[in-house]
C-alpha cells in the first residue's frame, strides 16, 4: 500500500502465513521521505487470532486471518493481511464450558459470560458466540448477553468444533408489586415472582407492619 502522506505496509503479496506461537514482522514505509512526522502505530482486527507490537512484529494466537493496520498520525493508513494456521502438533479441543449455565436478564441489562476451553493448550482455542434468538437477547463477540424482549433465548459458545450453552430468560415487564405479610414478607410482582422478606428487605419498613397488603408502584 502506498497512500500520499501516508504509510505502505509490506509484505503483501502474497498474504504471509505464519503458525500459532509464531512471528513474522511487518514493516511500513511512510511517504515522502522528508515527512515531518514518520511515527506509526500498529493494531489488529482480531488479537484473538495475532497481535502486533507496536514495532509491527505479529504474533499467531489462533487459526485464522487478521488484517494488520499501520497507521499514520495524520490518519493515513495501509493494511497486511496475515494468515495463521495451526501447528503440525495439533491439540484438539476436548470440550468448552459457560458460565453461567442459566440467566435471568431484565430488558435492557447487560451480563458477561464466560467461556472455558479445555484442554489449556487447545491449538483452536478462539471462542464463537451465538444466540438463538437475537430478538430476545443478543450476545457479542465477547459473551456479553443484553436483554431485549420478553422471551428465552440459548446463547452457545463455540471453539474448534465443541460447543456449550447457557439459557437466558427475560422476564416480562413488572408493572407493580404486592407486599404481604403472612408468616414473613413476601413481595409478588406483577409477573407472578414472588420474593421473600431477606431478598426485598428494602421494602420491609414499619409502616407495612399489621397490615395485610400494601400494593406498590415500581
Amino acid at each position: 500500500m502506498l497512500v500520499s502522506a501516508g504509510s505502505k505496509c509490506s509484505p503483501k503479496t502474497p498474504t504471509p502465513t505464519i503458525k500459532i506461537g509464531a512471528q513474522t514482522t511487518l514493516t511500513a514505509t511512510v511517504s515522502p521521505s522528508n515527512a515531518t512526522d514518520r511515527a506509526v502505530t500498529w493494531s489488529s482486527s482480531d488479537t484473538r487470532v495475532a497481535t502486533v507490537s507496536s514495532s509491527g512484529v505479529v504474533t499467531g494466537k489462533a487459526a485464522g486471518s487478521v488484517v494488520i493496520t499501520a497507521r499514520t498520525s495524520n490518519g493515513r493508513s495501509d493494511t497486511c493481511t496475515v494468515k495463521v494456521t495451526v501447528s503440525n502438533s495439533n491439540v484438539p479441543v476436548a470440550s468448552v464450558t459457560v458460565s453461567p449455565a442459566t440467566v435471568i436478564l431484565p430488558k435492557g441489562t447487560y451480563n458477561e459470560l464466560s467461556a472455558g476451553v479445555s484442554p489449556s493448550n487447545a491449538t483452536e482455542k478462539v471462542v464463537s458466540w451465538s444466540s438463538s434468538n437475537t430478538a430476545v437477547v443478543t450476545v457479542s463477540s465477547g459473551g456479553v448477553v443484553m436483554g431485549k424482549s420478553a422471551g428465552t433465548a440459548t446463547i452457545t459458545a463455540t471453539a474448534g468444533g465443541k460447543s456449550a450453552r447457557c439459557v437466558v430468560t427475560v422476564p416480562p415487564a413488572v408493572a407493580y408489586a404486592t407486599v404481604q405479610w403472612v408468616e414473613q414478607l413476601r413481595v409478588t410482582l406483577s409477573n407472578n415472582t414472588v420474593y421473600k422478606y431477606d431478598e426485598w428487605c428494602w421494602a420491609a419498613s414499619s409502616e407495612m407492619i399489621g397490615r395485610k397488603s400494601l400494593q406498590i408502584e415500581t
